[in-house]
């Protein structure tokens, strides 16, 4: 990178730099907390002016932070916006009654209620997470419906008690069965759908010749 809109050179700037943080790190706490209130208060004044905001605005335009570009950078910087997200949660948990234990418990419960008879929430083929399906059992018999977990639990019968059962990792999901998981891989709205999963296919369309019988 050049030296554009730099007063120093980038060797300057460098060594400017190590200076200043090695100041830091010497420096006694009451010092930093000053330090950092005078520039907060210097970056809220300048902030303020409708001007500065616009200048600084036109030179960020287009560009995109350096350590966007550096993996380690990048995760770093996922980790710390995580810890700092559940800190901020954590504090207003201690004061906001809506994070209280027994607030959010008789929001659980109302929310499991709800359930049982709402149909775009509950176990209902109208569930709005439902989609379309157009499978084929190992017999080739067609099946076309919507709402993958709903039909399962509406058709044990054509599962096994394996295949019915839960995914190791998985048991405190409910319903996420094996058959579930492997139907849901023949899905074309995968990036990489299976052509077969426990004898079962996909059908692209009703009355298609199932090729394993043709």
């Amino acid at each position: 990178m050049g030296n554009e809109g730099y007063k120093h050179s980038a060797e300057v700037r460098k060594v400017m730099s190590e200076k200043a943080r090695l100041r830091w790190a010497n420096m006694s706490e009451a010092e930093r907390a000053r330090r950092s209130e005078v520039s907060r208060l210097n970056a809220t004044h300048q902030m303020a002016d409708p001007a500065v905001r616009a200048r600084i605005s036109a030179k960020q335009k287009g560009k995109s932070p350096a350590y966007r570009h550096d993996p380690e950078k990048a995760a770093l910087g996922l980790k710390k916006h995580k810890e700092s997200l559940l800190a901020y949660f954590s504090r207003m948990g201690k004061d906001l009654p809506m994070f209280q234990p027994d607030a959010r418990a008789k929001s659980a419960a109302a929310l499991a209620e709800d359930r049982k008879t709402n149909p775009k929430t509950g176990k209902f083929e109208t569930n709005v997470a439902a989609r379309e399906w157009h499978l084929r059992d190992p017999w080739g018999n067609e099946y076309h419906f919507f709402n993958l977990l709903h039909f399962i639990r509406t058709h044990p019968h054509l599962f096994t008690d394996y295949q019915l059962g839960f995914i190791k990792g998985h048991e405190g999901r409910e319903e996420y069965t094996r058959a579930f998981d492997n139907l849901g891989k023949l899905s074309p709205r995968r990036t990489h759908p299976k052509t077969s999963s426990m004898g079962w296919t996909w059908c692209r369309y009703a009355g298609e010749p199932d090729p394993r019988f043709v």
